[in-house]
């Protein structure tokens, strides 16, 4: 999996510091390269998978002021990040039947991240050397029917080892430890006439406060609510209606008044059409719409979203 983002982000008024109100963030993103084998009976899933880093990485001051608004979780506008760093993962999943209609999935995966330098000269910053810290993962699952109906329910904990940036002059930052992240995810799949998929569904993920030199920081902990409908309705042997309607609860992070912790309440219509063209191939253009309100910095602000994009999958 890759993509190409672009994304501009107009201020109010110009920055002072980077001298300009319009900034823009462009270009392609890492590779996602992932494999997954079925042994014992398709009961075990190994998985492995890779960040091949031909993102870009080392960004200018527009750019890295740009990246903070596009990629705030308050905005949901699921623009991708350009570049990462590379990254290994691996991982295993094993499943067992329950009953005539329903299944239990038990997984666990280790990923680990390199480091990279994530500014450039250009922005006036030292370039550090970021060590992400490696993580893990555990998840437990179940899938089956509920009458017509297919549901999926799981339930997934991460930990977290040390970031750390290495300092090229001055006193080295102290490291920071993100907090274990818990996640509920249920699902319910519609067995409905004329559609080819509709799902209504709801996310919960909670993030628990964050260590920074071994010490919590207060106020860091926030709960992020993701719920909605997706469907696909058929308009012919190939091709598809696509559309979904979601809305988002975002508490936020009170330690710190930028955009990226901002507490947010939005709602979001999304709009497409998918057509197969055979051999697993299909290309899925849509549009997306939301409005709501953005709260930071302890004041309230109408926000207002509008995104495009297009999706091309081959599946073997």
């Amino acid at each position: 999996m890759t993509a190409y983002a672009s994304g501009t982000v107009t201020l109010d008024r110009e920055d002072p510091v980077i001298g300009a109100r319009e900034l823009t963030l462009s270009g392609p993103t890492d590779v996602r390269v992932r494999a997954t084998g079925r042994f014992l009976g398709e009961r075990l899933l190994l998985t492995l998978g890779a960040n091949v880093p031909t993102g870009a990485t080392e960004l200018d001051a527009e750019q890295l002021t740009a990246l903070r608004a596009l990629s705030a979780p308050a905005f949901g506008l699921q623009a991708p990040l350009l570049g990462a760093g590379g990254a290994a993962t691996a991982g295993l999943v094993y499943a067992l039947p329950v009953g005539a209609a329903w299944a239990w999935a038990f997984g666990t995966s280790y990923e680990y991240r390199a480091s990279y330098s994530p500014a450039a000269v250009s922005a006036g910053i030292a370039t550090p050397d970021f060590s992400p810290a490696a993580a893990v993962h555990f998840s437990l699952g179940a899938d089956g029917l509920v009458g017509r109906h297919g549901a999926t329910l799981t339930a997934s904990l991460d930990l977290f080892g040390e970031d750390r940036v290495g300092a090229t002059s001055g006193a080295t930052p102290p490291p920071t430890r993100l907090g274990p992240v818990a996640t509920v995810d249920a699902r319910l799949r519609l067995a409905a006439e004329g559609f080819r998929e509709l799902t209504i569904y709801a996310v919960d993920r909670y993030r628990t406060s964050f260590e920074r030199g071994g010490e919590s920081v207060p106020e860091s902990a926030g709960n992020y609510l993701d719920a909605g409908v997706s469907a696909v309705r058929a308009l012919g042997a190939r091709t598809g209606l696509l559309t979904g309607l979601n809305v988002r609860h975002h508490t936020g992070l009170a330690f710190d008044d930028g955009i990226q912790t901002a507490a947010a309440a939005l709602g979001a219509l999304t709009l497409g059409v998918t057509h197969a063209f055979g051999s697993g191939l299909e290309l899925a253009p849509f549009v997306r719409g939301q409005l709501g309100r953005v709260e930071s910095a302890g004041e309230s602000s109408a926000a207002r979203g509008f995104a495009g994009g297009v999706t091309l999958t081959r599946r073997f």
